[in-house]
């Protein structure tokens, strides 16, 4: 299991860096990163309801200017390997109770990744200052190191989170689903179902707005 929690967090790792810091293409949409997610963790479908459910949730949170919203892209996968991890360890449990405690899990996550990544933009204002001294020196070779490092840096912070929260998450959902009533877990059940309604809702916001 904890080579798939490696594996996860190394591709997890680069696929973030398309959030904000390369490409930015939009392949770290959880609608695209989850089922991603699912099919190396070997069950696809998981992460595909998954990233539908936070792409609904979120779909009108968008990291624009100086904004930093909660990283939705961390809390699709996590949700999606702690999901299939405990399935794996806990056959017998129902997927989507399982997959309603993952996203329980993973979105607080996400809030947390955000703290750690506003930390890690004070930290590289230092590169700035690198930048523009090699920039007067003319020294294209220095501007090119740092810009390097502050990737790498970047992936390093994603890479480690993911480890510890994948670990720490599959570890508590494991252990709660056994000791849930089954009052609870035909609750988190039935908001599985339900809770792509809230998604629905929120587009319909969007388009009802006025400005």
């Amino acid at each position: 299991m904890f080579g798939q929690i490696l594996l996860v967090s190394f591709i997890g790792g680069v696929i973030s860096l398309d959030v904000m810091t390369i490409w930015q293409v939009m392949i770290s949409r959880p609608l695209v990163t989850a089922p991603i997610i699912g099919w190396l963790c070997g069950d696809m479908w998981v992460g595909l309801v998954i990233g539908i459910i936070l792409e609904l949730i979120w779909i009108n949170i968008l990291p624009l200017g100086a904004v930093i919203p909660p990283d939705v892209s961390a809390a699709a996968i996590m949700a999606t390997a702690q999901a299939i991890l405990v399935k794996q360890l806990l056959p017998y449990q129902n997927s989507d109770v399982i997959i309603m405690l993952a996203v329980m899990c993973a979105v607080p996550m996400g809030g947390l990744f955000k703290r750690v990544d506003v930390g890690l933009r004070w930290f590289n204002r230092n590169f700035a200052y690198w930048v523009d001294k090699y920039a007067d020196e003319g020294n294209i070779t220095g501007i090119e190191f740092v810009t390097r490092l502050s990737i790498v840096t970047v992936f390093i912070k994603t890479f480690v989170f993911y480890i510890i929260g994948i670990w720490l998450g599959v570890h508590l959902i494991s252990e709660i689903t056994p000791l849930l009533p089954l009052s609870v877990r035909e609750g988190l059940r039935l908001s599985r179902t339900l809770l792509p309604a809230l998604g629905f809702a929120a587009v319909l916001d969007i388009f009802g707005t006025k400005k």
